[in-house]
């Protein structure tokens, strides 16, 4: 084969995973507090936005005010974040006088003010609870409620297949994810730089 031939090849596998990477899932989780006028709410997680412990699309992270924005994975670009809307609107629609504090870091805020998020008695809720109590003591209140979102990635399984067909030393999943990671970690300072930075932080 000459080396035409070999570029002309590999134009196609390129194209054909790229084709197959298309197809990938894509899912977000996104923390959002409840603030009022006088700072983070106090309030206890309000009921019209269900429960917090068995609602999987809307709940709590560390602090009873600490939503969490939870979409499943959809292989459509842009149906994850129609899903995510709609979360924030009926979350707007049903936190009356509060609202949704659109930065990562907390304003105005003192440990004394953050309530640990609350699941109720069931064994599962309680060690839900237990576990939020542990992070705390550890590492304090304050940084346990910087939000985030999360962002949920997982290649087809025709991009897996095709992609250990032509890597022949790689034989499991895991391996591709494990090389994706590592070529993440490498760019890591310049996502962070990008996204990771919140514009606007408190003088506390």
């Amino acid at each position: 084969m000459s080396k035409y031939d070999k570029k002309f090849e590999n134009i196609q596998i390129r194209e054909e995973l790229i084709s197959n990477y298309k197809s990938a899932n894509i899912g977000l989780e996104k923390e959002s507090l409840r603030i009022n006028s006088s700072g983070i709410s106090q309030e206890i997680h309000p009921k019209p936005l269900g429960s917090s412990l068995t609602n999987q699309f809307l709940t709590t992270d560390f602090s009873e005010a600490l939503l969490e924005f939870i979409t499943p994975p959809y292989d459509i670009r842009g149906n994850e974040l129609v899903f995510l809307e709609d979360l924030h609107h009926f979350s707007h629609l049903n936190i009356e006088d509060e609202k949704l504090w659109p930065f990562s870091i907390a304003p105005n805020t003192k440990d004394l003010d953050i309530a640990i998020a609350k699941y109720g008695n069931s064994n599962l809720g309680k060690f839900k609870e237990l576990y939020r109590s542990g992070l705390a003591k550890r590492h304090g209140k304050a940084m346990q409620i910087i939000a985030g979102v999360h962002f949920n990635y997982s290649f087809s399984n025709s991009y897996i297949e095709r992609y250990k067909e032509i890597e022949n030393k790689i034989s499991n999943t895991d391996e591709v994810y494990l090389k994706t990671i590592r070529n993440i970690y490498r760019n890591n300072w310049l996502l962070l730089l990008l996204f990771g930075s919140s514009p606007i932080v408190s003088n506390n």
